[in-house]
């Protein structure tokens, strides 16, 4: 079974944090239009934002995939 990005485990994340999406996109860098692209699912996070993502969270890589 092949593991891919989970962009649903992201918007939880920024939802149970208190995050709006513009606000969780200047915390990690990126616009909100692109934080709402990506939990969307409509276009896949650059590896730097997956690191964002999980730096920001201090969560393992691993957890934001399925």
């Amino acid at each position: 079974m092949a593991t891919r990005f989970n962009p649903a485990t992201v918007k939880n994340l920024r939802g149970l944090k208190g995050y709006t999406l513009r606000k969780f996109g200047d915390e990690i860098g990126y616009s909100s239009a692109q934080v709402a692209q990506v939990e969307a699912g409509k276009t896949q996070p650059s590896l730097a934002y997956l690191y964002a993502i999980v730096d920001k969270f201090n969560i393992d890589i691993a957890s934001i995939w399925k």
